[in-house]
């Protein structure tokens, strides 16, 4: 029959998603562990099929609003987290199975706090988080839905359902938060180059530092972000010509630059020079190491070198009592512009780009 025709179909070809789409509309006829086996041998024909993907997420929701016991539901979840992990054992940088994996964080939440929110947002896990802090929760989205309801609406969580979590929940939701945050180093770790795992961390690593500062954990943001440094010095001394690392260590001087609107945040303008200053060395001694020809290298020298012109003109403005090893602003506007045309020579592709970033800045 229709079934057992795009059974075979998908099996052979995990591609077209209108044979998922007639599948779907077969599943009240159909148990659960029967999909989740044919996704998994059809994502094992091809591990980055996005209608097998898309089909498992639907399955795992159908499951979990259909389902009375939360203890089942909570087995079946560790049974996917366990799923991501030996796909990413095999091939580290599928996004489809990172995302796969949000999803399920998500979904890991919302059964905790037993709250029918099952979209791969991470809104409710964010509010389970910080119930009943002191801190508020990072306003920028980290995780959106990836999945919508038949209306087209996406579910929004009302404060008051998150009050019915206890405490001993937001230890389980910090838990899963930490997996989350050692998984990541775990696979950066194996390959510096895993892009998937630094853009994961990055969305983390807000959660791990509020989280961290409200439990009183003896490591502050300071000791965190100075961490993250020294692991993406790493993987960049390691595979210096690889974006990756580059990228999230722009994430990073962006990041520990402190707030206006926070002025007794860890964040503090001194430990920001410091942290401008150090990889300032650090990435000069890498471009000396590679004979200069380190592009990446020269790039993120030209950002630090702009942002400690920005740091030093904002601390005088205001008043900052701050010392600078490094405070005179023609040499560094200077230093600034040989590594424009440092670039200009080796990366000569993009060279317009340079020429254009040096008119910019000679004309300050």
């Amino acid at each position: 029959t229709c079934q057992k025709v795009s059974h075979k179909l998908l099996l052979v070809n995990p591609d077209p998603g209108y044979i998922w789409n007639v599948r779907r509309e077969l599943i009240p006829f159909t148990e659960l562990h029967t999909e989740l086996q044919l996704t998994a041998a059809s994502l094992q024909r091809n591990p980055k099929a996005y209608g097998a993907w898309f089909h498992r997420k639907w399955c795992i929701r159908h499951f979990c609003r259909s389902n009375a016991d939360s203890n089942i539901t909570q087995e079946v979840l560790d049974k996917e987290l366990q799923l991501c992990t030996n796909f990413l054992n095999i091939d580290e940088r599928n996004f489809h199975c990172w995302n796969f994996r949000r999803f399920i964080v998500g979904a890991l939440a919302s059964n905790l706090l037993n709250i029918d929110i099952l979209d791969g947002s991470w809104e409710v896990f964010i509010k389970g988080l910080f119930k009943g802090s002191n801190e508020n929760p990072p306003t920028l989205l980290l995780m959106g839905p990836q999945l919508t309801y038949p209306s087209g609406k996406v579910a929004t969580v009302p404060d008051e359902t998150i009050e019915n979590g206890s405490n001993e929940t937001r230890q389980l939701l910090i838990a899963v938060l930490r997996n989350e945050w050692t998984f990541t180093t775990q696979k950066i770790e194996q390959n510096f180059s895993n892009n998937s795992a630094f853009h994961y961390r990055s969305k983390l690593l807000p959660l791990i530092w509020v989280v961290g500062r409200n439990n009183h954990d003896d490591d502050n943001i300071q000791d965190i972000l100075t961490s993250e440094f020294q692991l993406v010095r790493n993987a960049f001394y390691t595979e210096p010509d690889d974006q990756t690392s580059w990228w999230y260590h722009r994430f990073l001087l962006d990041f520990c630059k402190p707030s206006a609107t926070t002025a007794d945040s860890e964040l503090s303008y001194a430990f920001y020079r410091d942290a401008l200053q150090t990889e300032r060395e650090a990435i000069q001694d890498l471009v000396e190491t590679e004979d200069g020809q380190c592009k990446w290298g020269w790039i993120t020298l030209h950002a630090i070198v702009s942002r400690m012109r920005e740091l030093i003109l904002i601390v005088n403005e205001n008043c900052i009592a701050i010392d600078f090893q490094y405070s005179n602003l023609p040499l560094l506007r200077q230093e600034a512009e040989e590594c424009l045309k440092k670039l200009i020579e080796i990366d000569p592709d993009r060279m317009c780009r340079y020429q254009d970033m040096l008119l910019d800045l000679t004309g300050q």
